[in-house]
């Protein structure tokens, strides 16, 4: 039977204050993005949230975003592509090591509120997102799809896929999903196969440009390939 990926933002606290009951979020979904310290959550909370996702069997993915603690990350701010390639890796980075810590794995990464909103209409900032979370991600041998021993059929979607998300992500914002796919596919906790189904249902749901029919066709290669191992 498919699955599908059940997902929130999580650790969105500082210090004393709290928002949301995560423990009670952690027992509905199947994978969290948690907040990296930029606009929201520190050490102390990255720490608690990525052991009791451990607990409960969650995945769990870093949710970068603009240096923007006042503004909750929701206000546009004018860095280039380099400098969020730099922003992405430095809130990756600790998050990978906070999650160590917590005997943890980060599986995703997903941008969050102005910075992911950029990414759905400048191609520079989508890519920049990518390359931060990928570089990172394969220097420090957690994720990323080049990483992975997938077989040839999943290797050749996975590529037509990355060569077409940069379209798609100014096709609509829930294409945006699309540039993140590649980072979770063979390392997501929940089977790859079923979170790709996941994606394709919601996909299903929008209007979409032809490259991003592309897109999802390509992806629809790379589920098969899966469910097929």
């Amino acid at each position: 039977m498919p699955i599908i990926d059940l997902n929130c933002d999580l650790g969105e606290g500082f210090g004393d204050w709290k928002m949301g009951d995560d423990a009670a979020m952690l027992g509905i979904v199947s994978t969290v993005n948690v907040a990296c310290g930029f606009h929201a959550g520190d050490p102390q909370i990255m720490a608690d949230t990525f052991a009791m996702a451990k607990k409960a069997g969650v995945a769990i993915g870093a949710h970068p975003s603009y240096p923007d603690l006042q503004g909750f990350g929701r206000r546009p701010m004018p860095y280039t592509p380099r400098e969020i390639e730099r922003l992405v890796a430095y809130q990756l980075g600790a998050a990978m090591g906070v999650a160590a810590l917590a005997g943890h794995r980060i599986t995703h990464v997903k941008a969050h509120g102005s910075l992911g909103n950029r990414a759905t209409e400048d191609a520079a900032a989508a890519d920049a997102i990518a390359q931060g979370a990928t570089l990172t991600s394969e220097q420090r041998g957690a994720i990323g799809r080049f990483e992975m021993a997938v077989d040839a059929r999943i290797e050749s979607a996975l590529a037509r896929a990355q060569d077409l998300y940069l379209g798609a992500v100014r096709c609509t914002s829930s294409v945006l999903a699309i540039a993140f796919a590649e980072l979770v596919i063979a390392t997501h906790a929940v089977d790859g196969a079923s979170y790709l189904h996941g994606l394709l249902v919601g996909l299903a749901a929008v209007p979409l440009a032809p490259i991003a029919n592309d897109v999802v066709g390509a992806l629809q290669a790379a589920t098969k390939a899966l469910a097929a191992r």
